[in-house]
């Protein structure tokens, strides 16, 4: 009995040493340091090709609205291009570009579907135009349109509950958030730490315009990331405050700062998480995992969708036959839709099973 006491003792000892160095060596980790995700479930898949009877080019967004592929990419008159998701065959092109009722003096729109609605964000105007699906379908006029803050410019603008919008301002903060007039209501302004930058106008200079973001389906949330290197940020909208829930630090970006505050990106910096898509589950991204130098100039891609929880989690990554551009999340389906290259060089689009 009393040798049991003492083994029961020592065990309890050991356990207790296990979790205080346990804990002792997380609270000492690197604020600023990176590990790469790692995902328990891993899957190879092949992409099935849709054959679409027009040609597009330069896709800049993708979504499903029920058994319908829209694509953002402009043809010479319209900004959008509605297909049947089953067979590729066009229903419509809508959004014309022109100075008429109903048409968007830049082609350079910024699409987002939710729930029944779509919203379109017109940079060039700061205004946001909403339609019900249908109509959308149509290429009806917009049921409303609304005028963000004049006192900024603002490189996108999505929904959220209770008809308000989250924005990205080109001057001062890095989000906002407005009313559903347009009235700004607040701001958030903080960015991730890198050992490399020590003043906030170059990690300004970073992110604009490499930043994607996508708003969870019930608007409580959004999740951002930046191409250079990876790192993931969960944030919450509650009582119209902005707050960081969670950042997840997986690959550090290779940059420098020059005489003018510019990030300059290094030839062998990593191309991390791009073209974000959430839903009430999951977030998912495409991962590039290539170099800079590897780019070239081109479009950037990746063979890899990266799934992850509302609390950053690794959840599940999926290895490609083929490099894909863009993805959008059909959950009728249980398919992730991507936007892929055939032989000739053409963007279409494919589809693989979650």
């Amino acid at each position: 009995m009393k040798r049991y006491i003492e083994a029961s003792l020592n065990n309890a000892l050991i356990f207790i040493v296990i979790i205080f160095t346990a804990l002792s060596c997380q609270s000492n980790r690197d604020p600023l340091s990176f590990s790469p995700p790692v995902f328990k479930e891993q899957k190879s898949v092949n992409i099935i090709d849709i054959k679409i009877d027009k040609l597009l080019y330069n896709i800049l967004n993708l979504d499903i609205i029920e058994d319908k592929i829209v694509a953002t990419a402009f043809d010479g008159t319209n900004a959008v291009s509605i297909f049947d998701k089953n067979n590729g065959k066009l229903i419509n092109s809508v959004m014309p570009v022109g100075r008429g009722p109903g048409e968007y003096t830049s082609h350079h729109l910024l699409l987002n579907a939710s729930g029944d609605s779509v919203y379109v964000y017109d940079l060039q105007n700061r205004s946001v135009s909403t339609y019900a699906s249908e109509e959308f379908i149509k290429g009806s006029l917009p049921n409303r349109v609304v005028m963000l803050d004049k006192s900024n410019t603002y490189l996108n603008a999505t929904p959220l509950t209770d008809g308000k919008y989250l924005s990205f301002p080109i001057k001062g903060a890095r989000f906002a958030n407005h009313e559903a007039d347009g009235k700004l209501i607040s701001s958030y302004n903080k960015y991730p730490s890198f050992k490399e930058i020590t003043d906030t106008l170059s990690i300004h200079y970073m992110y604009r315009g490499l930043e994607k973001t996508d708003v969870k389906p019930d608007g409580s949330k959004f999740v951002s990331t930046n191409s250079l290197g990876s790192i993931l940020e969960i944030f919450s909208i509650k009582d119209d405050l902005i707050t960081l829930e969670k950042e997840q630090r997986f690959y550090a970006p290779k940059i420098t700062i020059n005489d003018t505050k510019r990030v300059v990106v290094q030839p062998d910096c990593l191309i991390g998480l791009m073209d974000l898509k959430t839903t009430d589950q999951y977030i998912y991204a495409i991962f590039s995992g290539k170099q800079n130098k590897e780019i070239n100039g081109n479009k950037v891609s990746g063979k890899y969708v990266y799934v992850f929880d509302w609390n950053g989690k690794p959840v599940k990554s999926y290895n490609l036959n083929k490099d894909i551009t863009k993805l959008a999340i059909d959950e009728a389906s249980q398919r992730v839709y991507v936007v892929t290259k055939d032989q000739d060089s053409t963007e279409v689009f494919g589809y693989f099973g979650l």
